[in-house]
């Protein structure tokens, strides 16, 4: 923190402090210099040391003694943790399907990410309520990491000012606000399956998807590829879902399936979701019509490979949905982050993580 003459700007100056007192190893209640020799040594005005002080005191990194001074209060050198935060939807816990959906990613990020010496909160926001709520307790983080879908204008600006790193996971394609992003690609999986599908004889499939923007997205996404590969298709009819609760797309699942019975659809079932699919074998065994024989399908996430029907084989042949790549990945960004010291989500990473396993099963057998 020696005399300079150019001017810092007022996260220069967090980042020399930081810089000061990690790299000499200060300890613990060391104290630092006053408000007015900062502001001579950085050329600024004490207002602005005031700003860059309290960011510093809100993450934990100083103390401020009202009459006394400002003074060391946990380093990195000296243990300090640093703070994330998971941001997301609070979910049903008693569901097997939203947890076998969900957690695998949520459990894999705060382990590795409590291995990495991290302090891991995670904020739940119930899916029903407004995006624009209050957000004023996120300012003591440095980073947080959120879902695409938690942010529109109003929130990511907000985000913005805060100078803290944001990075968005659990999105399949690239964000258009300025954070960084861990997001999954469908395109490999897809090709894998249709790949199969000619292998087997079929030339034709059937898209099962929901109105959502995911599901929307990835029936885009295996349109596009499914004419790459000569397969024709068609895609079946679907209700707009005003609640988007695994149960609720497990029943638009079995309405599928009688469509596809009643209106004598052909060629492969090709599901953008496990949830449908679930639905669909629902009505397949009520009817007494057998996967694997009478009707085949392709599904996308491979929950039953996490054991939610116990006691039970699994049958379908599915794209598994990269969640333990999708925490890996989160968690390598989160750590480069943390050694640069510094505040820079518009200095964008972006990390694509592909979806590229195929589980054959009986389904399609």
């Amino acid at each position: 923190m020696g005399l300079v003459s150019t001017k810092y700007s007022e996260r220069e100056i967090i980042k020399d402090i930081i810089h000061y007192i990690e790299g000499n190893e200060l300890p613990e209640g060391t104290a630092l210099a006053s408000t007015s020799k900062m502001a001579s040594r950085y050329n600024v005005s004490q207002g602005t040391i005031h700003r860059a002080v309290s960011k510093l005191v809100a993450k934990g990194l100083i103390n401020r003694v009202r009459g006394s001074g400002t003074y060391v209060a946990q380093s990195h050198a000296t243990g300090r943790k640093a703070k994330i935060a998971i941001w997301g939807w609070q979910r049903n816990q008693d569901s097997p399907m939203d947890k076998a959906a969900y957690n695998t990613f949520d459990d894999a990020l705060m382990e590795q990410l409590k291995k990495a010496n991290c302090d891991v909160s995670f904020i739940w926001r119930p899916s029903h309520i407004n995006k624009n709520f209050d957000l004023e307790h996120l300012a003591k983080y440095d980073i947080l990491i959120t879902p695409e879908g938690m942010l529109n204008d109003a929130v990511a600006s907000y985000l913005s000012r805060l100078e803290i790193n944001v990075i968005i996971t659990w999105s399949d394609k690239l964000s258009r606000y300025p954070f960084h992003q861990v997001f999954h690609d469908y395109r490999p999986g897809f090709i894998k399956a249709l790949e199969l599908i000619k292998n087997k004889g079929f030339n034709h499939i059937c898209i099962v998807s929901t109105s959502g923007a995911t599901s929307t997205f990835r029936a885009e996404i295996l349109q596009k590829c499914a004419k790459e590969q000569n397969i024709t298709y068609t895609e079946m009819p679907h209700e707009e879902l005003m609640h988007v609760g695994s149960s609720m797309v497990v029943l638009r699942g079995r309405e599928k399936a009688k469509y596809y019975v009643e209106n004598n659809c052909r060629g492969v079932i090709f599901s953008t979701s496990d949830f449908l699919t679930f639905g669909m074998l629902d009505y397949f065994r009520e009817k007494n019509i057998e996967v694997g024989k009478d009707v085949f399908i392709v599904s996308y996430d491979n929950i039953e490979g996490h054991g939610v029907f116990a006691g039970k084989e699994p049958v379908l042949t599915s794209i598994t949905h990269p969640l333990l790549e999708l925490a890996n990945a989160t968690v390598n960004l989160t750590e480069k982050l943390l050694k640069s010291h510094e505040y820079n989500n518009f200095l964008n990473h972006i990390v694509r993580v592909q979806s590229h396993e195929l589980v054959i099963r009986k389904s399609l057998k």
